[in-house]
């Protein structure tokens, strides 16, 4: 039996902060997509089918909270969980109500967010 790799799509409009996310999931194991904005993250996530999001609220084009919310209204991708990575720390309710699986605030603590995924990951196994 194979190994296959889980997908992870960071939707994130901050380059550095893609890089730094890529580089330590892919160490990890993981197989990593990347988005800059909301609506290139939807079209990436109906495309490579990922098994968590990783999203941004303050995005160009389509901010974290419509896409979450999108995502969560499409039958393709209503069943991925996603965590958002945010510098703002009010919108944590909203999220919530969308039954986001995880909030975290910028900056980011690596070892929390591996564990939230890994976490994650398993319970939706």
């Amino acid at each position: 039996m194979t190994n296959v790799k889980k997908k992870i799509l960071v939707v994130e409009d901050e380059p550095d902060l893609v890089l730094m996310l890529e580089a330590r999931l892919t160490s990890e194991g993981y197989e990593v997509h990347s988005a800059f904005d909301g609506l290139e993250g939807i079209k990436k996530a109906k495309k490579v089918k990922p098994d968590i999001i990783l999203v941004d609220i303050m995005m160009p084009k389509l901010d974290g909270y419509s896409m979450s919310k999108r995502l969560k209204e499409d039958d393709i991708t209503t069943g991925i969980p996603i965590v958002v990575i945010s510098g703002k720390d009010t919108m944590r309710s909203l999220f919530k109500a969308l039954g986001v699986n995880h909030y975290f605030t910028k900056p980011i603590k690596m070892d929390e967010l591996l564990t939230a995924i890994a976490n994650i990951l398993a319970d939706s196994a």
